[in-house]
């Protein structure tokens, strides 16, 4: 009988008598959080020296001025420019040498879909990072 109370009196213990005390997280608010999305993208493109290639799209409901880099492999200078879902040009062209990047104009918030186009001095697969 004495071992039942003893342990009874053990399972009798408040649960929170042994957790640990936890520091108070601040709640993110618009003053402590930024939000940036925008287009991340890094990948290659065949390009040639006659005509705009797409390189990449998406679709903002932000305002986006994306920040083109080319691999300093790249065969060539590339002249970038954006186009939106009617196809009319948004901002002015940027060339862009190998190795170098450049801020695109910006582009509007729920402007819909825009797509990033190139024209090469040079034909060959280009490695760009969009962010």
């Amino acid at each position: 009988m004495a071992l039942a109370l003893t342990v009874a009196a053990s399972m009798a213990v408040p649960a929170f008598a042994a957790s640990e005390p936890v520091a108070p997280q601040n709640e993110p608010t618009a003053a402590t959080e930024s939000v940036s999305p925008c287009i991340y993208w890094t990948g290659t493109a065949k390009l040639n020296t006659t005509d705009y290639v797409n390189i990449t799209s998406s679709n903002n409901i932000f305002p986006d001025s994306p920040l083109v880099t080319s691999d300093a492999n790249n065969p060539g200078n590339v002249t970038i420019r954006v186009i939106n879902e009617k196809g009319a040009q948004v901002g002015e062209t940027k060339t862009i040498a190998p190795g170098s990047s450049v801020r695109l104009d910006q582009i509007p918030a729920f402007s819909g879909t825009y797509t990033i186009q190139g024209k090469a001095s040079v034909a060959g697969t280009y490695t760009f990072n969009i962010d």
